[in-house]
């Protein structure tokens, strides 16, 4: 796999080491949230590093997308999301070999809508803009925080008043997921930022 030249792949590689994993919550009545954060390789975007998230928050059918990451020119990580389109092979348990499979035409996404990561040694903090949601041209966020260990977020539903009265939820990482050996390919002395 050839990723795009240019990028500061190294910095990107340290983003989705520290990301990848298993999430879930240490009170699964009150905060039944479980994720799952994987590297994968897809043919529809096979210049970029991608990731896998499904969002299991209780509900009948989880969230599932492919992310894109994307180092920006203002120093920023960007990450675009994009939504199946149609798949039945997503019912269930996920393949992962059917990310080989999918084309572009496969996925949708919304054009300008993109996660910003800023990186503060070795925490990131992460916008993430609800833009399927818009509500009297307020777009609902969600602000989070990622380190090797643990996420933490809040749902800033916009036009809420007062952010403060927001109640941080925290998932812990239970089991984390390595990067794939061609992601790392033309990288030298890559060093995981989540080994001790």
């Amino acid at each position: 796999m050839s990723y795009v030249s240019g990028e500061n792949r190294t910095r990107l590689l340290r983003f989705l080491a520290t990301i990848a994993g298993y999430y879930s919550s240490d009170d699964p009545i009150n905060v039944p949230e479980k994720k799952i954060i994987l590297p994968v390789e897809t043919s529809a975007f096979s210049s970029s590093l991608t990731f896998y998230m499904e969002d299991d928050e209780g509900f009948p059918i989880p969230t599932r997308q492919i992310l894109v990451l994307r180092e920006r020119p203002d120093g920023y990580i960007g990450i675009m999301f994009y939504n199946f389109t149609g798949s039945d092979d997503l019912n269930g348990p996920i393949n992962v070999s059917l990310f080989q499979r999918l084309q572009p035409s496969d996925y949708s996404t919304l054009p300008n809508c993109e996660i910003t990561i800023a990186e503060i040694e070795d925490i990131y903090m992460m916008n993430w803009p609800e833009c399927d949601d818009i509500n009297n041209d307020l777009l609902p966020t969600y602000l989070a925080t990622w380190t090797c260990d643990l996420t933490s977020y809040i749902s800033y539903k916009n036009p809420q008043p007062d952010i403060t009265k927001s109640k941080p939820v925290y998932i812990f990482k239970r089991k984390r997921f390595p990067l794939l050996p061609s992601m790392l390919e033309g990288v030298e002395d890559f060093k995981d930022p989540c080994d001790d």
